[in-house]
Order: structure tokens, then C-alpha cells, then sequence
């Protein structure tokens, strides 16, 4: 299911963008050399200036993505804190919400100033609550949704907890209660690790639009993620990312980047892979490819451009 986000946030960061500029070294005089060396023979009358003018909004697109690529490791961190969050509830500790999520209407949101994410939850096993692929719509990160009216205790045996509730709420068999528990609970060790283990089989699908504007650049990156569980995200680490579209466009130059082929993956904590473009318009049409890499969790991109 591919939901389309109606709101947009600002892309291309401060930070990002100046730290992957830094290591690409997009940009530099050595790249601008490369460049002019690699489209000499389609560049026709373009001067130096107009040449860089052309192949500006390569380079915009190649920190748009990168600095996305990077922000996809959100669901990640969401997955980890969920498993933290209610190991402590379970234990008796008070907690909180993932900071920076917010829940509406069965879709959590994190926005910021590099990317915005929607993410829904799904069963990926049968429950009566539903079967396998039916959405969770509840907030599974309110204590309400599992047990109403719950209050949580440490017990006076050493790892034992006493929860009293008002009644089942409907996720309580996802704590592996079955559907109606009676009040009051008592979970031991096992018992909350248990839990825990069936709350990980919830499967995470997410939804990443980022919209980048520079003075005169725009890109629309739209990517989404399978579902996947809370299990395999937090062994595995990030999402597999599917490329939905991602274009830029220079309405001063009347230049269009589209993409040709999206071959990006993770692997492990590691991005790694390419994509290719055309940019058509400007001064003269051109093509190029872009290579991903991860360093110490920020992606790097590297440019090569080429003529059609």
C-alpha cells in the first residue's frame, strides 16, 4: 500500500548538506575539472560559468538524496525505542512516546528540517484482532490500548510485576494475555519477555516524502518501505528503500532531472549502490550516475556525469 503524504517539509539541511559536500567534495575545482573533461563533447558552445550552471542541479540532487538516505534510518530508532519504551512499562518504570513522533488516526509522524516519514503498523501474524496484514489503528505505544485504566507495580518478589487494569483494551492479546484478561496481572521475568517477543512481530511499513528547495533548485523524493517487523528492523537495521520517484527541477533554466534506474540498498547498517539520470533543458542535455556509500552513519555521494 503506497499512501501519498499531502504535507511536505523542507529538505537539503545546513548540516547535511555541508558535511556531504565536504567529504564528496561536490563542488570542488578537482570535481569542475572532471566535469568539463566528461561533457566535452556534448557541452558545444557552453562556457566554463554556463557549464557549472548546467550541472548545478546534479549536484543539489545528489545532497537531496544522500542527506533522505540518511534520515531513513528514523524507523529504525522508532522500532528500538518502542521494544525500550515497553520493556520498561512491563518492568514498572514510567515511559514515554519516541521523541518527535507524533499519532493520528492509526499513522504515526516525524518531521523535521531534512524529511518527513508517515509509518502504519500492521499484524504479521493472526490474531483476533484481525489476520496476518490487517492495520493496527490503535497507538501502540499508549498503555490504554492494551489494558484500560492500567496501573503497573513491582511486585514484592524480585522481577515480578502487578498490573490492575478497568478492562481489556483491544490490543491486550498482543501482550500475550489472550484478548481478555481479568484484573488483576502478574508478570514475572519470562513473562514480560515473552510479551515483548510478541509485541516485535508487528510489522512497520513506511511512507518518506522530503521536498528540497535551494535558490533555484526544487527535488520531490518520495520513497516507501515494506513492511517489516519490529524484530527484523531491530537485528537487521534499516529499511529496504523503494523508490517511488525522485526528480528536481531548475524552472529558471527549464531543466528536468529524472531518474533512469534506482539501485540503492542497505545492507546491514550500510548504504550502497547507484542511480542514473537525465537532465534535459538548460544549455545542453546531459546524463550522469551518482554512487552511494555510508561513513559512520552519514551517506556520501559521488557524481559522474556523461554525455547522451
Amino acid at each position: 500500500m503506497i499512501h501519498k503524504l499531502t504535507w511536505k517539509t523542507w529538505v537539503l539541511g545546513a548540516a547535511l548538506s555541508l558535511a556531504a559536500s565536504g567529504c564528496n567534495g561536490l563542488g570542488s575545482d578537482a570535481e569542475k575539472q572532471d566535469q568539463a573533461e566528461q561533457l566535452a563533447a556534448c557541452r558545444g558552445n557552453a562556457t566554463d560559468e554556463e557549464l557549472q550552471e548546467n550541472i548545478l542541479i546534479t549536484e543539489e540532487y545528489a545532497l537531496g538524496v544522500a542527506a533522505d538516505l540518511t534520515y531513513s534510518w528514523q524507523p529504525v530508532l522508532f522500532a528500538l525505542d518502542f521494544m525500550f519504551l515497553w520493556a520498561q512499562t512491563l518492568g514498572a518504570v514510567p515511559s514515554t512516546e519516541p521523541v518527535g513522533w507524533t499519532f493520528d488516526e492509526g499513522t504515526y509522524r516525524y518531521g523535521s528540517d531534512t524529511a518527513a516519514i508517515e509509518m502504519r503498523v500492521f499484524l504479521s501474524e493472526e490474531f483476533e484482532y484481525g489476520p496476518a496484514g490487517t492495520q493496527v489503528t490503535e497507538n501502540i505505544l499508549a498503555l490504554d490500548s492494551y489494558l484500560a485504566g492500567a496501573v503497573i507495580e513491582a511486585g514484592t518478589d524480585a522481577g515480578t510485576v502487578t498490573i490492575t487494569f478497568d478492562e481489556p483494551g483491544p490490543l491486550a492479546e498482543l501482550l500475550g494475555l489472550g484478548a481478555t484478561p481479568t484484573s488483576p496481572l502478574t508478570l514475572n521475568e519470562v513473562d514480560r519477555e515473552q510479551a515483548l517477543e510478541l509485541l516485535s512481530t508487528l510489522a512497520l511499513e513506511t511512507d518518506y516524502v522530503a521536498y528540497g528547495v535551494t535558490k533555484s533548485t526544487t527535488v520531490d523524493y518520495h520513497a516507501v518501505s515494506p513492511p517489516s517487523t519490529i524484530a527484523s528492523i531491530s537485528q537487521d537495521g534499516p529499511l529496504p528503500v523503494e523508490i517511488v520517484e525522485v526528480n528536481a527541477t531548475r524552472d529558471l533554466f527549464d531543466q528536468v532531472l529524472s531518474t533512469v534506474s534506482w539501485e540503492v540498498e542497505r545492507k546491514g547498517a550500510d548504504v550502497d549502490g547507484y542511480t542514473t539520470f537525465t537532465v534535459s533543458g538548460g544549455y545542453f542535455p546531459y546524463g550522469g550516475r551518482i554512487d552511494f556509500r555510508d561513513e559512520f552513519g552519514l551517506v556520501i555521494a559521488e557524481r559522474e556525469l556523461y554525455c547522451l
